[in-house]
């Protein structure tokens, strides 16, 4: 919810009273329906072909950022953090507020909210890069043995 009560302390205090007086019995209404609005705008947001766009190309970078990880690389929006893998949804939440500072213009005000979704939790990811990192070597040492090999017989 808004807090209609917080924004009336963040007023100057010669304000509040004639502010708290002005909304009355509105403070309700009114903080139900800004939530309605959020509310309405979000989903119009993760229903959007954006979000679709979006979603599929978290999703890519996920599976890159596994490879990264797995690698010993790493960085950008999805990255690993100790054994987790997570999506930063800082681009969802700016959506929404674009959408919200059309008509709701103290949106814009918002700060930039970082929120992280995790998409993977393992307790296991060191020992999965060590594997992934044997598995490459081995797999690159594989193909000089078969040459070996086959020049053998």
């Amino acid at each position: 919810m808004l807090g209609l009560q917080t924004v009336i302390q963040q007023a100057a205090p010669a304000d509040r009273p004639l502010l708290a007086k002005g909304l009355g019995s509105l403070g309700d209404p009114i903080e139900n329906a800004i939530a309605g609005l959020v509310q309405k705008q979000a989903l119009a947001v993760v229903s959007s072909s954006w979000f679709h766009t979006f979603w599929n190309d978290a999703n890519r970078r996920v599976h890159a950022t596994m490879v990264k990880a797995l690698t010993g690389q790493g960085g950008g929006a999805v990255r690993l953090t100790d054994d987790s893998v997570v999506v930063d949804l800082a681009p969802v939440i700016d959506q929404v507020k674009q959408r919200l500072d059309s008509g709701l213009t103290v949106a814009s005000k918002v700060p930039e909210v970082h929120t992280s979704f995790t998409v993977l939790d393992a307790q296991h990811i060191g020992a999965a890069k060590t594997g992934f990192r044997l598995l490459q070597i081995l797999g690159n040492w594989l193909a000089v043995l078969t040459a070996l090999l086959a020049a053998a017989v």
